[in-house]
């Protein structure tokens, strides 16, 4: 995944060389593309178990449409590869790294504030996630152990949530700072990934993430 990161991180800063000149306007619909780094982290409802967040990486494509004549409202969905995770302490063992790869649809809608400084405007969103997970580890350390994450007594494929966030564009290029609240419980009924042998708790997903791309 970094190596791929690394293929559209080039072609991302190509675009921008290329396209510099013809920035983005906000009176029509747009497409983009989106680079980022998450961090991410796994909500545990009954338990507290000493944990830390993971960094990973998101890529992808949104498409963003006007649906108001009279207000500088946005649809923008999406469809992005995502990573997200979390390590953890639990039961008095050594640290447990679980790394989730999903195939994301994000949808959200924004308010555009135009032309607050020269060129640059600020954007607020709001909306939610559906996401399919795609692969992933998880590894032991004291077990010396590497199991797929979405396997058996794993994790759940299928996660949505809320996002909020605000984005910031100058010309064609574009900044955002978002977070997701997953809402939906992605532990397996017979979860044991995690030093639990009997877990029938919740686990939910929580993810920061910073991305910046080009709107066309």
């Amino acid at each position: 995944m970094r190596k791929l990161f690394s293929v559209l991180l080039i072609a991302f800063l190509c675009a921008t060389t290329t396209k510099a000149q013809n920035y983005y306007m906000s009176e029509d619909c747009y497409w983009g593309v989106r680079l980022g780094v998450n961090v991410g982290n796994l909500s545990f409802s009954g338990l507290d178990p000493d944990r830390g967040s993971l960094a990973g990486l998101n890529f992808g494509v949104v498409y963003g449409m006007p649906i108001s004549d009279d207000m500088p409202i946005y649809f923008e969905p999406g469809l992005l590869i995502t990573a997200k995770g979390v390590k953890v302490d639990a039961n008095n063992k050594q640290e447990i790294k679980s790394r989730l790869t999903y195939l994301e649809v994000p949808v959200v809608f924004k308010y555009r504030f135009e032309e607050v400084a020269e060129d640059v405007c600020i954007e607020p969103f709001l909306g939610g996630f559906f996401a399919m997970g795609v692969g992933g580890k998880t590894k032991d350390f004291e077990l010396r152990e590497k199991r797929n994450s979405f396997g058996s007594g794993a994790y759940e494929h299928f996660d949505a949530g809320i996002r909020l966030g605000c984005g910031l564009s100058y010309r064609n290029l574009y900044f955002d700072l978002s977070y997701d609240w997953g809402l939906a419980n992605i532990a397996q009924s017979d979860f044991n990934y995690l030093g639990y042998d009997s877990f029938d708790d919740a686990i939910r997903t929580r993810c920061l993430t910073l991305s910046v791309g080009l709107n066309f």
